[in-house]
């Protein structure tokens, strides 16, 4: 269905909402569907292959609506090609009457526990999963979600109803929907799972032999990190390609590094996407750490052991020191490199001249071509002059998106446009927009808009004199920052960068 104007206009009242962050439209259908609009209502709706109930709208189909409608349709689904169903609230009545909408072809379910069940999951969540099985028994893809602070612990009634789903490849269990030993040990009798999911509570006793899970090539993993240790200790991953590990407790850095040795001596080398993250969304008592002497490269030594690994992701709440030595055993440890996020969290403070600089942008244009993603924090910008006379541009890098942290005062526009040239030559393939920094960094926002001012001006076969060795290169910005209406002229020549102030 490439609109769903026509459908919408069967009905007699829709209500309509723009959703944040990404400016869609929700609706709510409401109202009524005459005698004479109910066959076009039911070709519309043999049409649908998603169904999203946005949590801000409550049910997407008004009660009164829903009860009409089951009325008229007797045994038949309300969306007879329905593929995928998000997010369906489970409260103690059950589903209510969205449980209408599941029917046997039902690929894709997502299911979220209200607050009111908290205390009586292990008597609410397999009546419901009784009554998802008994219509929709063919799911591949089941999601099971709680809210922080309700802490669900799964029980092996659940469990024994989800392993029920024999076509299931993907289950999730989201949020502080927990799972122990026991349960997931019963997971093993799910043959066909490629994708695992889980926040682990591991208090129990665990499995007395290796617990295999053949197929499974993706895996989520929330916990503690002697939770997420004892899970690769206990149950076998052999083909394990994509790992995403967030250790949920208060690991200060003094223990993170043993912490990520004991996870990581487990975990099959076969990993080629690692997703690391550490308490992404608290804020760490710096204060508490006093003087440490490890580094980011200190803490992630072990990871340098896995040579397949093609995607990178760090993402700690408190980032240790990390500079350009550190970058560069990254880059060669991972030959086959494309994509290396290392991410500033909230708590994201600066030691000393421990940063990287432009040396790693360059080493990463010259020395790593497989490169298409590169997202650093903090980068020293101070020698992006030097760095501009002395490398040529890189017009085969494949790279396509970047970020950076510049360190350099906001008022050094002459700097922060240096840096923008120095970008441009080293990675001419850039696609814009670039991912914006706009919460917490205005001078990256700058820097995005001279490469992008570069970039058009490049294709532009004029502007593209102006770039000539020995040129002047003006470049007049739109919306740049408040207060700047003019750019620093950049004269480049063989052996010198001068910057100019453009003259009133």
């Amino acid at each position: 269905m490439k609109s769903l104007r026509p459908f919408l206009r069967i009905l007699s009242d829709v209500e309509e909402r723009e959703t944040a962050p990404f400016r869609r439209m929700a609706f709510k259908l409401k109202g009524e569907v005459s005698d004479a609009a109910w066959d076009r209502f039911l070709k519309y709706t043999s049409l649908v292959r998603e169904f999203y109930v946005h949590p801000y709208l409550g049910d997407n189909i008004a009660d009164e609506l829903m009860q009409d409608l089951l009325g008229r349709l007797g045994d038949r689904p309300l969306f007879p090609r329905l593929q995928v169903l998000q997010t369906l609230d489970v409260y103690p009545s059950g589903l209510d009457k969205k449980s209408a909408l599941l029917y046997s072809g039902l690929r894709v379910l997502s299911l979220s526990m209200s607050h009111d069940i908290t205390q009586r999951t292990s008597e609410v969540v397999p009546r419901v999963l009784e009554t998802v099985y008994t219509t929709a028994p063919n799911l591949t893809t089941l999601i099971l979600a709680a809210e922080e602070d309700q802490n669900i612990e799964a029980g092996l009634d659940t469990l024994a109803i989800i392993i029920s789903f024999r076509g299931l490849r993907q289950l999730h269990f989201d949020g502080t929907f927990y799972l122990n030993y026991a349960c997931l040990a019963q997971l093993v009798n799910l043959e066909r799972l490629e994708h695992l999911s889980a926040s682990l509570h591991l208090r129990d006793v665990p499995p007395s032999k290796t617990v295999c899970f053949p197929l499974v090539h993706d895996a989520t993993l929330r916990g503690s990190s002697a939770d997420l240790a004892a899970f690769f200790v206990h149950f076998a991953i052999p083909n394990l390609k994509t790992l995403t590990a967030n250790a949920t407790a208060h690991d200060l850095r003094v223990s993170l590094r043993s912490a990520i040795a004991d996870l990581f001596d487990h975990v099959p080398r076969t990993l080629t996407t690692l997703c690391l993250e550490q308490d992404w969304m608290r804020v760490v008592d710096t204060s508490r750490l006093g003087v440490q002497t490890s580094t980011l490269l200190d803490i992630l030594q072990p990871l340098l052991q896995f040579r397949l690994l093609h995607t990178v992701e760090i993402a700690f709440a408190y980032l240790p020191p990390i500079d350009d030595d550190g970058i560069k055993s990254m880059l060669e440890a991972w030959p086959d490199l494309t994509h290396l996020t290392i991410a500033p969290g909230p708590s994201f403070t600066i030691e000393g001249d421990r940063i990287p600089t432009t040396k790693s942008l360059v080493l990463a244009a010259t020395k790593y071509p497989k490169l298409k993603e590169l997202h650093l924090p903090l980068v020293d910008i101070s020698d992006t002059a030097a760095m501009l006379v002395q490398n040529e541009s890189f017009p085969g890098h494949p790279l396509k998106a970047i970020s950076i942290r510049p360190k350099c005062d906001k008022s050094e526009h002459h700097r922060i446009f240096q840096s923008a040239l120095l970008i441009d030559r080293l990675f001419p393939r850039l696609e814009f927009p670039l991912e914006s920094a706009s919460d917490y960094c205005p001078i990256w926002n700058a820097l995005s808009k001279h490469l992008m001012c570069m970039s058009a001006g490049r294709k532009h076969a004029r502007l593209m004199e102006l770039f000539e060795t020995g040129r002047v290169v003006s470049v007049c910005m739109c919306g740049t920052e408040p207060g700047i209406d003019k750019v620093p002229h950049i004269h480049v020549s063989d052996k010198t960068v001068s910057v100019t102030t453009p003259e009133n």
